[in-house]
């Protein structure tokens, strides 16, 4: 998806209303290194967010890939609502996202979080000493 977005977002992908279709230009996607594009993607996004978000990623990233809200707020001594509120911006940008999980009573959500970033990228702006 954040390929797509960047895509559009660089004119190598648009949508033509006249002919009610996507048109691409393939001769320079291929001509550029995607996964490259896609991590200068993920890293603009990152250092877009507030610094608390980045650092509740930062600690996100030391627990894995996939993160459990309780326990992103447990680890970082805060209340679970105060939490998503901080990744609620994460969460726009398409950098986490909620799992779908069965339905709740609970207002929050008891879904796990994925990083949509490479766990491996974030965990690298840690300190070995702070994981």
């Amino acid at each position: 998806l954040m390929l797509l977005k960047s895509l559009e977002r660089n004119g190598l992908l648009r949508f033509n209303e006249e002919h009610g279709r996507w048109e691409w230009d393939i001769a320079h996607i291929l001509a550029i290194s995607l996964s490259d594009n896609v991590l200068n993607v993920m890293v603009h996004n990152m250092e877009a967010l507030s610094a608390m978000s980045r650092s509740l990623l930062k600690i996100a990233a030391c627990v894995g890939a996939e993160f459990d809200l309780q326990l992103l707020a447990m680890l970082c001594n805060m209340n679970p609502k105060d939490t998503l509120d901080s990744l609620h911006e994460a969460l726009v940008n398409d950098l986490i996202v909620l799992v779908p999980t069965p339905a709740s009573t609970s207002k929050l959500p008891h879904s796990p979080l994925l990083h949509r970033t490479a766990s491996g990228n974030n965990i690298g702006t840690v300190a070995p000493s702070e994981r």
